[in-house]
C-alpha cells in the first residue's frame, strides 16, 4: 500500500495494492476493515464456510473446527514444502496453538482411513513415514478454496481471475504454498484466545455456527446485528453433534457475552465480539489477497 505526499493511507484498488511487501501493519488492517465492500466480503466468507459443512462429507469434518481446519491446510501445505511426515505435521500443529500433537496423529490416521492421504514411504528405521495427500484431497481442498478466492475478489475485482486459473497445476501449487504458509504464519503470531475463541473456534461446530450467523446477517453491516433463527435439532443433524452440544455451545458463547437469545430460538451475535471479528475476518481476506497477488504475479 502507498501513502501520499501527506502520509496518509490510500485505499488499494487492485489486488497487487494490497500486497505490503513487507509486514502487514496496523493501517493495512484499518484499510481493509474500512473497505465499502469488507462486510459483504465477509459476509461471504461466512457463506462459503456454510457451504463447505454441507458439501463434501471430509471436508465438512476438517472445517468443524479451528484445529482440524488448520492441520488440513498444514496437510496441504507441508506436502508441498519439503514433505509430510507425523513429525513435521505435530511440530506444526504444535506452533500453530491450536490443535495438540496428538490429535495431530489421530488427524492423519483419520485422512489415511477416509482415503484422503497416500503413503509415499513407509516407515523405516529411524525415518518416518512420508505421506502425500490423494488426488481427492486435492480436488476437494481447491474447490472449498474457490469461494473465498471470489470473496476476496469483492474487495480486489481483478483477483477473481484466480479462480478459472485454479485448474492450472503450476498456478495451483505456487497459491497453496504462499496461502497456506500465510494463514500458517498468521495463526502462529496471534493469540488465539480470548471469549470469540473459545465460543466458536474451538468447540465441535462453533465454526460452523458462528458461519450460520455471519452468512445470514444483513447487508452494508459487519457482524451483523440480525437475529438468526437456530434450529437446534436440525443444527444437530447437520452437523452430526448432539443437540445437548448445540445447546450448550449456545449457552455458553451467552455466558461469555459474544452471542444473545431472542425470541423464537434465534440469536444474535453481541457487541463485545465485533472487534475480534473484524480482525478474524479481515485477517482471512488479507490471507487471501496476499497470496492471489503474488501468484498472479508470478504466473503473468
Amino acid at each position: 500500500m502507498a501513502a501520499d505526499s501527506g502520509g496518509d493511507w490510500r485505499m488499494p484498488v487492485t489486488v497487487f495494492d494490497w500486497d505490503p511487501g513487507g509486514e502487514v501493519t496496523f493501517e493495512y488492517f484499518r484499510c481493509m476493515v474500512e473497505h465499502p465492500q469488507f462486510p459483504a466480503a465477509a459476509r461471504a466468507l461466512g457463506i462459503t464456510s456454510v457451504e463447505t459443512s454441507r458439501g463434501d462429507r471430509v471436508m465438512a469434518y476438517i472445517a468443524r473446527d479451528a484445529g482440524r481446519y488448520v492441520a488440513g491446510l498444514l496437510v496441504m501445505w507441508l506436502d508441498l514444502t519439503g514433505g509430510l511426515t507425523l513429525p513435521r505435521l505435530k511440530a506444526a500443529c504444535a506452533r500453530s496453538r491450536v490443535l495438540s500433537p496428538g490429535r495431530a496423529r489421530s488427524f492423519l490416521f483419520y485422512l489415511q482411513h477416509v482415503g484422503y492421504l497416500e503413503t509415499v514411504r513407509p516407515a523405516q528405521a529411524a525415518v518416518a513415514a512420508l505421506y502425500a495427500p490423494s488426488a481427492r484431497f486435492r480436488a476437494a481442498w481447491i474447490d472449498h478454496l474457490r469461494g473465498p478466492v471470489a470473496a476476496a475478489a469483492l474487495i480486489a475485482p481483478d483477483a477473481g481471475v484466480l479462480i478459472d486459473r485454479l485448474d492450472d497445476p503450476a498456478v495451483r501449487t505456487t497459491f497453496l504454498t504462499l496461502q497456506g504458509g500465510c494463514l500458517f504464519e498468521s495463526t502462529a503470531a496471534t493469540a488465539l484466545e480470548g471469549p470469540v475463541f473459545d465460543s466458536f473456534y474451538y468447540p465441535l461446530a462453533g465454526v460452523q455456527i458462528l458461519s450460520t450467523l455471519i452468512a445470514a446477517g444483513e447487508e452494508g453491516r459487519f457482524p451483523a446485528r440480525t437475529p438468526v433463527p437456530l434450529p437446534i435439532s436440525q443444527i444437530a443433524r447437520e452437523l452430526d453433534v448432539s443437540r445437548m452440544h448445540v445447546k450448550r455451545l449456545l449457552l455458553a458463547a451467552q455466558a461469555a457475552g459474544v452471542l444473545t437469545a431472542h425470541p423464537g430460538g434465534a440469536y444474535a451475535l453481541a457487541e463485545p465480539a465485533d472487534e475480534v471479528l473484524r480482525f478474524i475476518y479481515a485477517a482471512q481476506l488479507i490471507c487471501l489477497l496476499i497470496p492471489i497477488g503474488r501468484t498472479l504475479r508470478q504466473h503473468g
